[in-house]
């Protein structure tokens, strides 16, 4: 991404409604399930590649050892800032850690900056642990492509479909979940990318716009109210897609 994109998201991403709720499912999520899987006394290990400006690092060290990555000098710039261990590296090929090392890997609005997506998906796998976790988010449809795609150099979009199979190139992942998310507030995002395309209305920020605090709250309500539902069903369409696979055999009940 552009410099100017990491100066805004470390602006923002504190307080913004999407990173704000994302950053709840996230952390709901990898509660849950870590509570199934870990012994009582095993420290978990979590490893954010691509973590961006370091906001959800930050909230998962407070109960977690956590490790991030990524390319960019600026973005790790702000994660030292918040105190956080980042080291400098980049998906498929340089990767700063070793393999079999993680409970937990993150993808985070990550695999659609990169070309070769498979490669870079196949090298997170390989980071986990026997019965590590690895949870993926991705934006969903190639017909919502719009400006904010084309601004944050995004390659592509996906579909259920495509992320089901590039997982499915990996005989020792086992799913637990692969949903749509961000399904709450998906017809309201329809309206207004509808009208912005109709009115050619200009972009005023490169990430999410910043509403009022009353509407920026009630979103992020709305939004977060999300990982409730995302544990115990398949949402059917969002503006995001959420992919939880396990490496070796679970016996977790599976939403695919």
């Amino acid at each position: 991404m552009e410099r100017l994109l990491y100066d805004e998201m470390f602006r923002i991403e504190e307080s913004h409604w999407w990173f704000a709720a994302r950053r709840k499912i996230i952390m709901h999520i990898i509660e849950n399930i870590l509570h199934n899987i870990k012994s009582e006394h095993q420290e978990i290990t979590i490893c954010d590649l691509g973590c961006g400006c370091g906001a959800t690092l930050r909230a998962l060290s407070k109960k977690y050892n956590v490790l991030g990555m990524d390319s960019s000098d600026d973005a790790i710039r702000f994660c030292r800032e918040r105190g956080l261990i980042i080291q400098k590296g980049s998906l498929p090929y340089n990767i700063p850690y070793e393999e079999n090392q993680f409970d937990v890997v993150l993808l985070l609005d990550v695999l659609e900056h990169i070309e070769e997506d498979e490669k870079a998906l196949q090298k997170a796998v390989s980071l986990l642990k026997p019965t590590g976790i690895i949870i993926v988010t991705v934006p969903a449809y190639q017909w919502l492509w719009s400006p904010h795609d084309v601004f944050h150099h995004h390659k592509r979009r996906y579909d259920k479909k495509r992320l089901l199979k590039m997982f499915m190139s990996f005989p020792d992942m086992t799913p637990i979940l692969l949903s749509y998310f961000n399904t709450l507030l998906f017809p309201l995002a329809l309206i207004e990318r509808t009208f912005s395309r109709f009115l050619k209305k200009k972009q005023e920020t490169y990430l999410l716009p910043q509403p009022n605090r009353v509407i920026n709250i009630i979103f992020e309500k709305i939004f977060a109210l999300e990982r409730l539902l995302i544990p115990r069903m398949n949402l059917p369409v969002g503006l995001s897609i959420i992919a939880i696979f396990q490496k070796g055999t679970t016996s977790h009940k599976t939403l695919c």
